[in-house]
């Protein structure tokens, strides 16, 4: 927390999210950017 502070970032709890967002659209799937992330990390695997 001191870091933060030393270097002044704000810091917000998620609930207060909204207020800093412009959008309130949800996505389709919550998961899908971190299914396409995982597929784009095999890729690079393989």
């Amino acid at each position: 927390m001191k870091y933060l502070a030393v270097n002044k970032f704000k810091v917000i709890a998620l609930r207060d999210l909204a207020k800093y967002e412009k959008t309130q659209t949800t996505p389709q799937d919550a998961l899908q950017i971190i299914k396409t992330r995982k597929q784009g990390l095999q890729k690079d695997i393989e």
